[in-house]
C-alpha cells in the first residue's frame, strides 16, 4: 500500500482494518472495516481520495431524505431498492437506486434532502 494512502485512511477512519487493495478502470480501491462498516474507499492514479461509499440499510435513511423521494413528483411509484452514503471531498450525499417495474434509476440527495442530479 503506498504509503500516503495508508496515512490518509488511518487520519480519516481511525481504527480501520485494511482488508484488500485493487487497481481497477484507472482507480485504486481500498476495502477497510471502519467500526464494523464495510466501506470502500476509492483513490485515483496519484493517491488522491476521490470518495468512499458503503452500504446503508433503506429503513435507517435519514427522513428528509426519503422525504425528498416520496414527495417528489418524478418518482412517484418508485421504491427504493438500494441505499449507499458517499464521502467526497465536494461534499456527502446519499446514493439511491430507485426501482418502478422494470425501470431503475439512481438519484444522488444530500442529508437536507435535496436532490443533487
Amino acid at each position: 500500500t503506498p504509503a500516503s494512502i495508508e496515512s490518509f485512511i488511518q487520519e480519516k477512519y481511525p481504527q480501520a482494518r485494511i482488508m484488500e487493495i485493487e487497481s481497477e478502470d484507472g482507480m485504486i480501491e481500498v476495502d477497510i472495516i471502519h467500526g464494523n462498516i464495510s466501506k470502500d474507499v476509492y483513490f485515483d492514479l496519484q493517491d488522491q481520495w476521490v470518495y468512499t461509499e458503503w452500504d446503508i440499510r433503506v429503513s435507517s435513511l435519514p427522513a428528509l431524505v426519503t422525504k425528498a423521494i416520496a414527495n417528489n413528483a418524478a418518482y412517484v411509484g418508485y421504491y427504493i431498492d438500494d441505499a449507499e452514503f458517499i464521502e467526497s471531498p465536494q461534499g456527502n450525499y446519499y446514493l439511491l437506486e430507485l426501482e418502478k417495474g422494470k425501470s431503475e434509476i439512481k438519484v444522488k440527495v444530500d442529508a437536507s434532502g435535496n436532490i443533487l442530479n
